[in-house]
């Protein structure tokens, strides 16, 4: 409820007066806050509808902007950095989503190396099974151009081969 509430506030006032003032949100933690409330509350406070993918192409430029001043490597922590590659896994842009699982493999990989040897094989799954299922997600958009799975939300007729690949066990 506090989600939907503050997100409410953002839609009425509007991204520029929500963030006010800039020059408290222009720091690495600042972009970072703004990425998540503008990628994951609408996915939260409108799943189901297509107001949960209104800020994609916005977060992702957001998300290439981190990138561009090397904060996810340089400013973040692993949990940080999780957050922004889950938000770079949601647009339906081929180059991003290749992106998406080359930073996951990498994400995956820095996770292991900074696992003590007791929780290494933990963070070993952990890590794996985030690319795993990123290169599963990432699929879509690189065979059909977009996310199959959005067409009936979105109103989109589905393309060829997408009913094919929504019903199979693959």
């Amino acid at each position: 409820d506090g989600q939907r509430r503050l997100y409410e506030q953002l839609h009425l006032r509007g991204p520029d007066r929500f963030f006010a003032p800039h020059a408290l949100w222009d720091t690495p933690h600042g972009w970072l806050a703004k990425l998540i409330v503008l990628d994951q509350f609408p996915r939260s406070v409108h799943r189901g509808t297509p107001l949960a993918y209104e800020n994609d192409e916005q977060t992702a430029q957001m998300v290439q902007h981190i990138f561009a001043q090397g904060w996810d490597l340089d400013s973040f922590n692993l949990i940080e950095r999780m957050w922004v590659y889950i938000a770079l896994s949601h647009p339906e842009n081929r180059e991003l989503q290749e992106l998406s699982v080359t930073k996951w493999t990498r994400w995956s990989a820095d996770l292991v190396a900074a696992s003590s040897p007791t929780q290494r094989r933990v963070n070993q799954r952990v890590g794996w099974a985030f690319v795993k299922a990123v290169i599963e997600h990432s699929e879509a958009v690189l065979m059909h151009g977009q996310f199959p799975h959005r067409n009936p939300i979105l109103c989109r007729p589905h393309g060829a081969g997408e009913i094919h690949y929504l019903t199979s066990e693959l």
